[in-house]
């Protein structure tokens, strides 16, 4: 297997920051270093940066894109795809992440083409929500017709949750096997040196946190709706940036919660695991059906946070209500203000569902035994 060109064809990558784009990079990455692989990303140059680049033993081109649906669905230029895929030459396996995106598509043409197999990694769960019901409709006819032929035609797909792999046989995979998402444990945990003056929380206040792109189906709105009805002393602290900061400010500012609900923006995931190294409670309140597994749920867990989230997918197989955390239903303000206020009345469950939950992600998120996995499918296909 040594040598194996491997031509990952994705629509998101780093240096966009969520959990596909970390996940992918995180996972081939440690396949390139591990197992010497050659490793060619194809991407969309969302992020207007080098178009070419070495890096953690990845070839990464990134090609000019249109920004469609207001920016949030890039296709690739076919002209500049073209000349990149021509540029890279044949590889031994071509491998695609989520079906609604058009890379995805052009990953079965190029597996097609050149007679290689094709991986495809889903991690959608569900059909798109979107509160465009033109723009929903048009991704549901795309899905059961040109995502349905991508995962029928993938010689192997892997699902990042038993939810999302439910969804892809239901779409018309032949199969599919789970292979969660991963988390760096050595870099994902509590650290010592940040306060919770940084955030500028006040003094005693039991810290509320949510972080996640800001769209609708994220739940933020949700959120701020369950908590303006809160008397006792907290502060959420909201990271991220979208297209839904406009509408959670005027909520924030109908509500009179300026004190005490602060929108960060988009910050370093250095950042991040400051933010989560001072939570008391990490909530989320997303009710999105097209994501599979929240890799930033996966990552509070690891820093021993107590989690409220929606049954959305895959959270199930992270959090067993009322055992290691709660789950409470989708836009449901009532019962996420509920749990919420339980936890924070609780010290010793939010400690006691804190530590239950890090030990579940240390027993199935680790990388090695994931990367692994991914090298065990790759090793099969290409025999």
């Amino acid at each position: 297997m040594k040598g194996k060109r491997i031509l990952v064809l994705t629509t998101l990558f780093h240096p966009r920051v969520g959990g596909l784009e970390k996940n992918t990079f995180e996972l081939f990455s440690r396949l390139a270093k591990q197992h010497n692989f050659q490793i060619n990303v194809v991407a969309c140059n969302t992020e207007n940066t080098n178009p070419f680049e070495q890096l953690a033993g990845l070839n990464i081109y990134r090609v000019p894109c249109w920004k469609l649906v207001k920016g949030t669905y890039a296709v690739p230029k076919p002209k500049d795809l073209s000349a990149t895929l021509k540029k890279i030459g044949k590889q031994d396996l071509v491998t695609t992440q989520t079906r609604f995106f058009f890379t995805s598509f052009i990953g079965l043409l190029y597996a097609k083409l050149h007679r290689i197999p094709l991986l495809h990694t889903e991690y959608g769960g569900g059909f798109v929500r979107h509160p465009s019901k033109i723009v929903e409709y048009i991704a549901r006819i795309y899905d059961e017709t040109i995502g349905r032929l991508t995962l029928r035609s993938a010689d192997q797909v892997i699902g990042v949750s038993n939810d999302v792999c439910k969804f892809s046989l239901k779409l018309g995979a032949k199969n599919c096997r789970v292979i969660y998402e991963g988390v760096d444990f050595g870099f994902w945990r509590r650290t010592e040196n940040t306060s919770s003056q940084e955030f500028n929380v006040p003094k005693n206040a039991t810290v509320i946190t949510s972080v996640g792109r800001l769209i609708e189906a994220k739940g933020t709105g949700i959120l701020i709706e369950a908590v303006k009805n809160i008397h006792l002393n907290y502060h959420l602290i909201i990271a991220g940036n979208g297209p839904f900061k406009p509408k959670l400010e005027k909520l924030i500012q109908k509500y009179n919660l300026r004190d005490r609900v602060t929108l960060l923006g988009n910050i370093s995931q250095e950042k991040v695991r400051g933010l989560l190294s001072i939570t008391d409670i990490f909530v989320n309140p997303s009710f999105s059906l097209c994501e599979g597994m929240q890799i930033v749920v996966l990552e509070a867990a690891a820093l021993g946070n107590a989690i409220v989230t929606t049954n959305v997918n895959g959270m199930n197989e992270i959090i067993e209500n009322g055992k290691n955390g709660f789950v409470v239903p989708q836009k449901d303000p009532l019962s996420l203000k509920q749990k919420v206020e339980i936890l924070m009345k609780d010290t010793h469950l939010r400690k006691h569902f804190g530590k239950k939950v890090q030990e579940k992600v240390k027993e199935n998120f680790r990388w090695r035994p994931i990367v692994q996995s991914y090298f065990d499918v790759i090793n099969n296909l290409c025999e």
